[in-house]
């Protein structure tokens, strides 16, 4: 649903009209490990771990791209991608474990400073820190995850 979007675009032109520099990330966060039982329909995208990422994935990127520049973390890709994705969740299924929040920190490190790797980095407090250190820079490099401004908002038309 892209209804946030004119509420994002009025927020950033808030904290850009104290600070004109500012250049927001966007927290792409991860979907239910099992699904969101109370409102999955008929196979509706709310039924599964992918169909609700999909959902957050498509909803933060166009964020960040109508918003530019911007940013995107892209924590919840990374767990998509993690081949032990269950272990990334706290026994509720949708709050991160250790290594989940570990993930996350490392997406969030190379996101905000980019160069910045964490791969090899001597914190290792999970003790699969290293693929996950790995799996966090391979996933912050291998898409476009910033939109630099380029004149006008290249999305006019989302827009009030």
């Amino acid at each position: 649903d892209l209804n946030i979007l004119p509420d994002a675009d009025a927020i950033v032109d808030a904290i850009r009209e104290t600070n004109p520099c500012t250049r927001p990330v966007y927290y792409l966060t991860w979907g239910k490990r099992d699904g969101d039982s109370q409102n999955c329909n008929n196979g509706n995208y709310f039924c599964s771990f992918e169909g609700i990422q999909d959902q957050l994935t498509d909803a933060y990127t166009t964020m960040a791209y109508v918003t530019q520049p911007a940013s995107v973390a892209p924590a919840g890709e990374a767990w998509r991608n993690y081949s032990n994705r269950n272990s990334l969740f706290a026994g509720d299924g949708s709050h991160a474990s250790q290594s989940g929040t570990y993930l996350t920190a490392c997406t969030m490190l190379e996101t905000i400073w980019p160069g910045v790797s964490c791969v090899g980095n001597s914190y290792q407090p999970v003790s699969d820190a290293a693929p996950l250190q790995t799996l966090a820079h391979d996933t912050v490099t291998s898409r476009t995850w910033s939109w630099p401004e380029a004149g006008t908002r290249p999305c006019e038309a989302c827009l009030p």
